[in-house]
C-alpha cells in the first residue's frame, strides 16, 4: 500500500525587526529634533519602514537654533529610540553649528578654499589630458579695467593677459605663468576668473558665454546673527617667483596686487567691477598694494616649493558686503557674489606666477588648530552613539553626513575631514552628495570613454579628483519640466538621453571611483519628489509611478553600494513656502503625514526586492553596463567571462512613442558565477488629453496623461561555454520571485513590466525528464516539475549551493537516486513522490525550510549529520 509522509517544517528564524544593515536602502526623511519632526517621530518612522527602508537620514540642530524653525527638543535619545522601535539605522546631518561649531562636521565641510594653478587660462592643455579635466575647472584669460583718456575721462578697456605657460619642476603643478622681461610688454599676469570652457549659448545661435566664478563660494557665518564682520576675512595667498631683479632700485615697484569683484545687475554680473580695501601685514593699504624689490626680499620662502615666496593679502567680509560682493544665502552662510585677484605686471623683470589660493575663515581657523576641531567632532560622533546604543541597540549610527552638495571650493575640507587622524577608525562611514552642477554648460572635448561624445564639464569627476572620497554619493535629478517624453529619442533632452548622460553616466564614473579604492563604497540618491507652484510642475516633475520604479532599480545595473531617496516628504500648504513639494508622503497644512499613493506604492514595491538584491549585488565584482535597445546594445561590454553572447530586444512589436530600452549590468561573484541587473527603462510616455504640458499635470491625473508602457521581453543568449561551469542545463534564477527561466537551446526570454527590474544569476539546473546520471554544479536552482527516470542518480558536491523554488514538485520512479550535500534551501510547498527502491539522501547538509515540505511515496528519505537553524532532523 502507498504510503504518505508528510513533514510540516517550522521555520525557526532569528527574530529581529531590522533589515540588513550590509545594504543600506535609506531616505532623506528629515527627521530629528526640530520641534515638527520629533512630534511626528512615530508617524514617520512607522511608514519608513512600511517602505522598505532600513536607514532614515536625520538632521540634528542646537536648541538655540532660529526661533523662526524652532523649537528645538533636547530629546535625542527619545528621536534615537523610535528609530530602532521601527528597525531603522541612523545616518545623520549634524547642523549644531552653534554653540558646538567645532564638533559639527556638517559645519566643518563647508570650509572654503580654492588654490587656482596660476598656468591655466583656456581650454589650452597644460599637461596631456588636462584640458579637459573636471577639476581644473578655472582659468584667467583677460581683465576687464577703467582707463582716462587724455581728457581724462573714464572708459571701460580690455586687455588679453599677458605671459605664457612655462614648465618649472620646482612649481606646485610643475608649471607656471611666465612673463619675461624684453619680450612680454607690461600688462595683467592674472586677472578675471572665469571657467576655463565657454559655456553653451542660452539661446540656440547664440554667443558662448563667459561665466564668472565666485558664488560657488559658500562662506560660513561665523556669528550667525550678527552682519558681516571687519574681523572675518577671506585670506588670500599669492605664490610667485621674480628674477633679474637685481638691477632694480629697492623702491622700484615690480607686481601691482588689486582684488575685484563685479556685483550682480540687471540680471548679471555688472560691465564694470568695483575694488575692494586690501590688508596686507594687518594693515589697510587701500584699492592696490604696489610691490617693491626691498618688499618682495622680505616675504617669506614657501615652505614646499623652492625659489618661490608668497604674499597674503585679506578683505573683510563687512567689505564684501558693502560692495555687494557678499550675499546672504541661508541662516548660517553667505555666498560670494564674484571674486577676482589680480596681478598687473610691469614688466621690469621675470615672474613665474605659480598659483593663488583663497580661504575663507572658517577653513582659516581650522586650518590654524586642525586637532581640536577634529578631536570635537570624534568627542560629538562618540557621544551620539553612546545615546544610540542606550535605546537597545547594538548597531552603531551607520553614517555621518557633511555639507549637501558641495561646491568646487569645499571639496578639500572634504577631503581633509575624510583623512583626519582624530576620525581614522571610526564607525560612521563619512559620505554627502555629489550633484550634477553644470550639466551640459560647459563643452570641453571629445569624450574618452564614449566615441564621438562630445564631453562636458563633470562635477562628479571633478569631486573625485579633488576629494579622493572613500564613499561616494551621487545624486542625479532628472525628471525636469525640460525632459521630452515622447519625441524622437535622438533629442538630447528626450527622456532616455537624459537618463544616459545625467544618470548613467555618474553612476559608471562613480562605480569605477568606488571599484578603484580599498573599501570603496558608490551610493546612489534617487529622486522622489517634485515642486508645484502655481499650477504646474516647477524645477522638478514627481515621477510617475512606473518611472519612479525604474530609477529605483537602476542604481543596480552599476553595483551601488546604497540606494538613498531624496526626499521622504513634501510640504503641502506650508505657510512659509512658496511651493508645494511632494514626495512618498506629504504634510498638509503642517498636519501629520499622509501617503501619496503613486510615489509610496511605486517605492514600497522596488524596495521590497533591493532589499534581496542589494545585499547579493554589493559582494559582486561590476563588469560593466550597458543599454540594449530595437536593434543594437550600447555600449559594448565583454561578456565572454559571463557565458553570454548577447542580450536582445525580444519584441519585435513594441506600443508607444518608441521601442526597447533595458539596461543590464553585468557581474561576477568570488566564484566566477555570472549574473545580470536587467531594468526596463521604458516606464512611462506622456499623453495630453486636454491638458496641457507635462509640467502641468497634476497627481490626480497622473494616470490619464502618464500611461505606463506595455511589458517587455528580451532574450539572454547563453554562450556553450557556460556547460563547462553549469553542466548541460543551464538557467537564469531571480532570487525575488523565485523565477527560473530555462529553455530548450541557448536562448533565455525575460518578459519585464514597464520600470520593473530582475535580478538574474546563473546556474545549473534539470530537465523535467532526467534519463542519466548528473552532478549538478556548484550552483543549483530546480523548479517545476522534475520525475528521475531510468535508475539516474542526481548528485551535488559537499560545498555546493542547492535551491528548491515554492513548488518543486520532484517525483523519483523506481530505482533513481537524489544525493544532496552542502547548502540547501527548501522553498515552501516542495513535494518529493518517492516509489519503492528510490531514495533521497541528505547527509553534511545545512539545510533552510521555508514553510511546508511533503513527501509521498515508500520510497526513503534520509537525512543525516545536516542541520536547519536549531531544528536538528534525523533519519526517517
Amino acid at each position: 500500500m502507498k504510503k504518505l509522509t508528510v513533514l510540516a517544517i517550522v521555520c525557526l528564524l532569528l527574530s529581529s525587526v531590522l533589515f540588513s544593515t550590509d545594504y543600506p536602502l535609506g531616505t532623506f526623511s528629515f527627521m530629528g529634533n526640530k520641534e515638527w519632526a520629533y512630534n511626528n517621530r512615530e508617524a514617520f518612522n512607522s511608514y519608513i519602514e512600511q517602505l522598505g527602508y532600513n536607514t532614515s537620514l536625520i538632521e540634528l540642530f542646537p536648541t538655540t537654533y532660529p526661533a523662526i524653525d524652532g523649537p528645538v527638543s533636547s530629546d535625542l535619545a527619545g528621536v534615537f529610540s523610535s528609530m530602532r522601535t521601527h528597525g531603522l539605522n541612523a545616518a545623520i546631518m549634524d547642523k549644531t553649528y552653534s554653540p558646538r561649531e567645532t564638533g559639527s562636521s556638517y559645519a566643518y565641510t563647508t570650509g572654503s578654499y580654492m588654490k587656482f594653478e596660476a598656468e591655466f587660462s583656456d581650454w589650452a592643455e597644460i599637461k596631456p589630458g588636462d584640458g579637459s579635466a573636471s577639476n581644473y575647472w578655472y582659468g584667467s584669460r583677460e581683465t576687464r579695467y577703467m582707463v582716462r583718456d587724455v581728457n581724462g575721462f573714464k572708459s571701460l578697456a580690455i586687455q588679453q593677459r599677458v605671459g605664457v605657460p612655462d614648465d618649472d619642476d620646482d612649481s606646485s603643478y610643475g608649471f607656471v605663468w611666465r612673463c619675461e622681461a624684453g619680450q612680454d610688454r607690461a600688462g595683467f599676469a592674472y586677472g578675471d576668473l572665469r571657467y576655463r570652457w565657454k559655456g553653451r549659448p542660452s539661446v540656440s545661435g547664440g554667443d558662448s558665454l563667459d561665466i564668472r566664478i565666485g558664488q560657488e563660494f559658500i562662506l560660513k557665518k561665523i556669528n550667525p546673527l550678527e552682519t558681516p564682520s571687519s574681523s572675518d576675512k577671506l585670506y588670500i595667498r599669492y605664490s610667485f617667483k621674480l628674477e633679474g631683479i637685481d638691477s632694480l632700485a629697492d623702491n622700484d615697484g615690480i607686481l601691482v596686487f588689486s582684488i575685484v569683484g563685479y556685483p550682480y545687475a540687471g540680471g548679471g554680473h555688472a560691465v564694470s567691477p568695483d575694488s575692494l580695501k586690501l590688508i596686507v601685514g594687518n594693515s589697510v593699504i587701500g584699492k592696490e598694494y604696489n610691490l617693491t624689490r626691498s618688499a618682495y626680499e622680505s616675504l617669506p620662502a614657501h615652505p614646499d616649493y623652492s625659489g618661490y615666496r608668497y604674499l597674503d593679502v585679506e578683505v573683510s567680509y563687512a567689505e564684501l558686503f558693502s560692495k555687494k560682493l557678499l550675499a546672504d544665502n541661508s541662516a548660517w552662510s553667505y555666498r560670494l557674489v564674484n571674486i577676482n585677484p589680480r596681478v598687473y605686471w610691469l614688466g621690469n623683470c621675470d615672474l613665474s606666477l605659480d598659483f593663488i589660493e583663497i580661504r575663507d575663515q572658517f577653513y582659516k581657523n581650522i586650518e590654524s588648530n586642525p586637532g581640536v576641531y577634529e578631536a570635537a567632532i570624534a568627542s560629538r560622533m562618540s557621544y551620539l552613539q553612546s545615546i544610540y546604543q542606550q535605546n537597545g541597540s547594538p548597531e552603531y549610527i551607520s553614517h555621518m553626513f557633511t555639507f549637501d552638495e558641495p561646491y568646487q571650493p569645499q571639496f578639500r575640507s572634504y577631503q581633509k575631514l575624510e583623512t583626519s587622524p582624530q576620525l581614522s577608525g571610526r564607525p560612521e562611514k563619512q559620505f554627502t552628495a555629489v550633484n550634477v552642477r553644470g550639466f551640459r554648460r560647459f563643452p570641453i572635448g571629445i569624450d574618452p570613454n564614449i566615441p564621438n561624445e562630445t564631453k562636458y564639464y563633470n562635477n562628479v569627476e571633478a569631486f573625485i579628483n579633488v576629494a579622493n572620497p572613500k564613499y561616494l554619493m551621487v545624486n542625479p535629478y532628472p525628471i525636469t519640466p525640460e525632459i521630452l517624453w515622447n519625441e524622437s529619442t535622438s533629442d538630447e533632452n528626450h527622456i532616455q538621453n537624459i537618463l544616459d548622460d545625467f544618470v548613467l553616466d555618474k553612476y559608471r564614473d562613480a562605480k569605477m571611483h568606488s571599484d578603484s579604492v580599498d573599501g570603496g563604497e558608490f551610493y546612489a540618491c534617487v529622486q522622489a519628489m517634485g515642486h508645484w507652484r502655481n499650477g504646474s510642475w516647477k524645477q522638478y516633475i514627481l515621477p510617475p509611478p512606473q518611472t519612479q520604479e525604474m530609477m529605483q532599480y537602476l542604481p543596480l545595473c552599476y553595483g551601488a553600494d546604497g540606494i538613498f531617496n531624496y526626499r521622504l516628504f513634501g510640504y503641502v500648504g506650508h505657510p512659509k513656502l512658496t511651493s508645494d513639494e511632494y514626495g512618498a508622503l506629504v504634510s498638509v497644512n503642517l498636519g501629520s503625514p499622509e501617503i501619496n499613493p503613486p510615489t509610496f506604492n511605486a517605492i514600497q514595491k522596488a524596495n521590497k526586492k533591493i532589499q534581496q538584491y542589494g545585499p547579493i549585488i554589493t559582494k559582486l565584482e561590476w563588469k560593466g553596463a550597458n543599454t540594449i535597445m530595437q536593434f543594437s546594445a550600447v555600449p559594448d561590454v565583454e561578456t565572454s567571462s559571463l557565458h553570454i553572447t548577447g542580450i536582445a530586444n525580444a519584441t519585435p512589436t513594441l506600443s508607444g512613442p518608441y521601442g526597447c530600452y533595458v539596461q543590464a549590468g553585468y557581474f561576477l561573484d568570488s566564484d566566477n558565477n555570472p549574473s545580470i541587473m536587467l531594468v526596463n527603462r521604458r516606464a512611462n510616455y506622456f499623453n495630453s488629453n486636454g491638458l496641457g504640458d507635462p509640467e502641468d499635470i497634476s497627481i490626480g491625473n497622473y494616470d490619464a496623461c502618464f500611461p505606463a508602457f506595455n511589458p517587455q521581453k528580451v532574450m539572454v543568449s547563453i554562450s556553450e561555454s557556460a556547460t563547462a561551469q553549469f553542466g548541460e542545463y543551464v538557467a537564469l534564477y531571480d532570487v525575488a520571485s523565485d523565477s527560473l527561466y530555462f529553455e530548450e537551446g541557448w536562448d533565455r526570454t525575460v518578459q519585464l513590466g514597464p520600470g520593473e527590474g530582475k535580478f538574474l544569476q546563473m546556474c545549473g539546473t534539470l530537465p523535467s525528464i532526467v534519463t542519466e546520471d548528473i552532478s549538478l554544479p556548484q550552483k543549483s536552482v530546480l523548479a517545476g516539475e522534475i520525475t528521475l527516470t531510468q535508475s539516474s542518480v542526481v548528485q551535488n558536491q559537499p560545498k555546493s549551493t542547492l535551491i528548491f523554488t515554492p513548488g518543486t514538485h520532484i517525483t523519483l520512479l523506481s530505482g533513481t537516486v537524489l544525493n544532496l550535500a552542502g547548502a540547501i534551501t527548501f522553498g515552501d510547498g516542495v513535494h518529493f513522490c518517492i516509489e519503492d527502491s528510490a531514495s533521497v539522501n541528505i547527509s553534511e547538509a545545512d539545510c533552510e525550510f521555508k514553510g511546508t515540505l511533503s513527501i509521498e511515496g515508500n520510497g526513503c528519505f534520509n537525512i543525516t549529520n545536516s542541520t536547519s537553524g536549531g531544528l536538528s532532523l534525523k533519519d526517517r
